[in-house]
């Protein structure tokens, strides 16, 4: 740990059980925070680490989408731990994972993006990027090393955690939310990990559509992969819908980051 410093935070965290049988109920939790670095292409990229405070755990990268991480304001203030969360981190890390938030805007010096064509200019960039925070990922004393590790992407981070997951073999599972087929980067979709689509019924931003055109990609290539349209729900939805997509992403997340599950296609 030389050369960082860890912030404990302690937290009473209500984790929702969506279950006919259980209500929302309330898990004391023991958390460490802290900041790295590593450096791409010339470019210092930052990168945020939350983890139980003992053991060893399996890890899960969390990929922004446009609006990039809500807590760059808070490191350039050094202003930590930041108080709020960006996409349920601190609710993950309190299920048992090594949470990892890359700011992989960094590499193109951006804040946001809102262009497409300068999305499809920079992503491969980015993935590169994400590739190196993966190796990062993996060099980290308390992420369990016999687990892959998950990734679960918002918006643009949904598209770019599926074209990564093609690439790289060290990804055992991916959740997408508010995302669709990527355009760009995105080859072999025969060599996904199994796949969680999340999708807000009122999604005005990504239309459901993309959702089930995606489906019907993974069906093709016999991805194994399950679909939840979220009623009422629009794009934000680790916003708007934090704590049942955290715990269904959980359930996701601890079924297949173990093994990579091939030659079972369709959903479960």
């Amino acid at each position: 740990m030389t050369g960082r410093r860890l912030h404990r935070i302690l937290l009473g965290v209500a984790l929702a059980l969506w279950t006919a049988a259980a209500g929302a109920t309330t898990q004391k939790c023991d958390l460490i925070y802290y900041t790295k670095r590593f450096i791409s292409k010339g470019k210092s990229i930052r990168a945020e680490i939350v983890r139980p405070s003992y053991g060893t755990h399996p890890a899960v990268l969390f990929i922004h989408g446009t609006g990039g991480l809500l807590t760059r304001a808070a490191l350039e203030r050094r202003s930590v731990p930041p108080v709020d969360e960006n996409f349920g981190e601190y609710e993950l890390a309190c299920r048992g994972y090594v949470v990892i938030l890359i700011h992989y805007f960094d590499a193109t010096e951006m804040v946001n993006v809102e262009d497409v064509s300068v999305i499809h200019r920079n992503a491969r960039i980015w993935l590169s990027t994400l590739q190196l925070g993966l190796a990062m990922t993996m060099r980290l004393p308390h992420v369990k090393r016999a687990s892959k590790i998950g990734i679960i992407g918002e918006s643009l981070g949904g598209y770019i955690g599926l074209a990564l997951a093609t690439e790289d073999q060290r990804i055992g599972a991916v959740v997408i939310a508010a995302a669709g087929i990527p355009d760009v980067c995105f080859q072999h979709p025969e060599r996904l990990p199994p796949v969680l689509v999340l999708h807000g019924e009122e999604d005005s931003v990504v239309p459901t559509a993309e959702a089930y055109k995606l489906t019907a990609t993974l069906r093709k290539f016999h991805v194994r992969h399950q679909l939840r349209i979220l009623r009422r729900a629009h794009h934000a939805l680790l916003m708007e819908r934090r704590s049942e997509c955290i715990e269904l992403s959980c359930m996701f997340l601890s079924r297949y980051m173990s093994q990579r599950v091939r030659g079972m296609g369709g959903p479960f």
